[in-house]
């Protein structure tokens, strides 16, 4: 007597006997692998995605033209979506923002010293989302992150470092521009 168990039972049967071994079975290669093979997908059930990391850049390889236009395609059907979120990401984000332009000129100046660890980044990105706040409560631009020791001068070069950052009002960083004041050093 011969029995027949739903494709779909012999399917589920397959992916529970894999998973108890650490694997999972990829439909392009037809191939059981570990679950390692496997690009991390959040969307999915078990966490990874449907197909292996091999079969997926196998796909891309061989589809570049096809995947190219899709996506061309796909941001000129939502430009206005995509601006829409970009603005309201940065209205949202702009400390951070802040923070990343700021780091950026500093580094360009070679003046954010490699050896800050993650804490003292942190700090470093309190006092632009500081300014933010007052910037919100007062006005745009009301408030700066200014350098105590400025980055650029003839006679000190100061660092970017939680330690040479305030927060002060725009007016009295505009005053100072890239002055010393030794009463702020001592």
């Amino acid at each position: 007597m011969i029995i027949y168990l739903p494709m779909k039972k012999i399917t589920e049967a397959l992916k529970e006997y894999l998973a108890a071994r650490g694997e999972k079975w990829c439909p392009k290669c037809e191939w059981p692998l570990l679950y390692e093979a496997f690009c991390k997908d959040k969307y999915k059930i078990d966490g990874r995605a449907s197909s292996c990391a091999i079969c997926r850049f196998r796909y891309r390889a061989e589809n570049k033209d096809h995947i190219k236009a899709y996506k061309a395609g796909w941001r000129e059907e939502k430009k206005d979506l995509i601006k829409a979120y970009n603005a309201r990401h940065y209205q949202e984000n702009k400390s951070d923002y802040d923070k990343r332009n700021a780091g950026r000129t500093a580094s360009n100046l070679e003046a954010t010293p490699k050896w800050l660890t993650k804490e003292q980044h942190a700090e470093i990105g309190w006092h632009y989302r500081f300014a933010a706040l007052l910037n919100s409560l007062f006005g745009a631009g009301a408030y700066h992150v200014d350098h105590t020791a400025p980055l650029k001068n003839d006679d000190i070069c100061g660092l970017h470092v939680d330690w040479n950052l305030r927060v002060i009002t725009a007016k009295e960083n505009l005053a100072k521009g890239n002055k010393i004041i030794r009463e702020l050093l001592e």
